[in-house]
């Protein structure tokens, strides 16, 4: 009967999972685009132009690992992107969400190993972004597995080793540039494991345990070094300050003095003070032309990040405390924003009553597709059921009412978690509160107001929500506790 019983869950979530992916499909963001473009270059060498700078050179706004699988779906002479990816992703949500159960249920019981698994299926958009080609749903997986491993590190497992974490954290990292705390917490605890090998002397079966390790840095290279031979810079995007500038500038509105040599420079070549509140894509045309790849004589994409760079260092060198201010302020308005899903009821056929003005999504990925026959299906999904596309839509809707009292509720329930966790958790649970804190501080330290940015932490979100719920619970029985030993008390007098 046990085996039936998991025949059936087994059953009943492949039906479920190809039923999505069959007739809901993949759909587009604006920013899926850059992923498309970069992983044809790195597979065919082939330029798709991104104005104002890449006529010449590849941008890395994105890392390259998400790239790579986009672009090796989208070229199969199947309907590949449409229903692989949604079913490759909605599997990535599963199997996160057994890790957790099975890591958890170590630490606290099954009845909230179980709830933490589920709350982690059903977080805000985290199946609706299953059906994106966006990069977050796979950063989750090699999250979910850097957590596995940490955990076989606290239990000491045999199996387990610090090289591990470290090449999970670099595939998270060469998946999303944001992950950096992830990766350089990891390459520290790993870098000390490593150093004491050599002084233990324990070769060659102790060097042979860090080769994940080093594989994993080696990639971590290759990238830093691609975008070294394209942009001269030693970095893992070639839009550091740009990103920075959103942050700062765009959503802070912090400026430098006007006495700044740099502050007069961006006077000098935009329109008025506020257009330096616009998104940095907008600030930069005022500096370039289309030809900004320098070929005649105008700045280069590495030129216009170093300059936004640094205005916005000095920005935050002359308003530390309104930077600091701003950081809080993203860092509790992130989980309240609903992560971006523009046009996508507009393309199930639905009227988005917060973007009346939307249109469908305009596919476009057919402009970097060489196999017309593959490009003619990217976009449709494979089975048409309109039952299906209500449901969705409808579900999409009921994800975006959380929005934003419910994602306050969550988020202040996942701060009483980290301080319960950091203050009086097991060890293991008190590092998954660090690694938490460290990525989404540093998050909103560096980028700006985007919903979607969380959904990459969604497994260690929901650990620190349940470890929330946990210590209001146990706070309210003990609370109780002390009433009732109080009546008793008065009562025995």
């Amino acid at each position: 009967m046990k085996y039936v019983k998991k025949a059936l869950i087994l059953l009943g979530f492949i039906a479920c999972v190809s039923i999505i992916s069959l007739s809901i499909g993949a759909f587009e963001l604006e920013d899926t685009y850059f992923y498309y473009v970069l992983g044809r270059y790195i597979f065919t060498g082939y330029l798709n132009l991104v104005a104002p700078f890449n006529y010449t050179i590849p941008q890395t706004l994105y890392g390259p690992l998400y790239s790579v699988l986009l672009y090796f779906l989208t070229e199969k002479p199947w309907p590949g992107f449409m229903v692989i990816l949604p079913f490759l992703q909605l599997c990535i949500i599963t199997v996160n969400a057994l890790i957790l159960f099975s890591v958890l249920k170590r630490y606290v019981s099954r009845f909230w190993a179980k709830f933490t698994a589920i709350l982690y299926l059903f977080l805000p958009f985290n199946i609706i972004y299953a059906t994106i080609a966006m990069s977050e749903i796979v950063t989750t997986l090699f999250i979910s597995l850097l957590f596995l491993c940490m955990h076989g590190i606290a239990t000491k497992r045999q199996w387990a080793h610090p090289s591990l974490v470290v090449l999970f954290a670099c595939l998270a990292v060469l998946t999303r540039n944001a992950m950096l705390p992830v990766f350089a917490l990891s390459v520290a605890y790993w870098f000390f494991t490593f150093m004491r090998t050599i002084h233990h002397q324990r070769v060659p079966y102790g060097i042979f345990q860090h080769l994940p390790a080093l594989a994993g840095l080696f990639l971590v290279f290759l990238w830093a070094r691609f975008n070294f031979i394209y942009y001269r810079v030693w970095q893992l995007t070639s839009y550091t300050g740009r990103h920075l500038y959103n942050n700062v500038v765009t959503y802070g509105h912090i400026l430098p003095p006007d006495t700044e040599p740099i502050m007069q420079e961006f006077m000098q070549n935009v329109w008025g003070r506020d257009y330096l509140f616009k998104p940095c894509w907008e600030v930069q045309l005022f500096f370039v032309n289309k030809w900004g790849d320098g070929s005649n004589g105008t700045l280069t994409e590495t030129d216009i990040d170093k300059k936004f760079l640094q205005f916005v260092l000095a920005a935050i060198r002359h308003n530390p405390k309104k930077y600091l201010l701003n950081v809080l302020s993203l860092a509790y308005k992130t989980p309240i924003t609903a992560p971006n899903h523009n046009k996508i009821l507009a393309t199930l056929g639905f009227q988005d009553p917060t973007c009346p003005d939307c249109n469908p999504i305009t596919c476009r990925t057919p402009e970097i597709v060489r196999n017309t026959h593959a490009a003619s299906q990217l976009c449709t999904p494979l089975v048409n059921l309109p039952i299906m596309k209500s449901i969705w839509a409808s579900y999409i809707v009921l994800n975006r009412s959380v929005y934003p009292t419910g994602g306050a509720i969550l988020a202040l329930l996942a701060a009483v978690g980290i301080v319960a966790s950091i203050l009086g958790g097991p060890s293991f649970v008190r590092l998954t509160a660090v690694f938490f804190l460290l990525q989404h501080v540093m998050q909103s330290s560096s980028q700006w107001l985007e919903g979607r940015f969380l959904v990459a932490l969604y497994p260690l979100y929901a650990v620190m929500i349940t470890q929330g719920i946990r210590w209001c619970v146990i706070a309210k029985k003990r609370l109780s506790q002390g009433v009732f030993e109080m009546k008793n008390r008065e009562n025995n007098h």
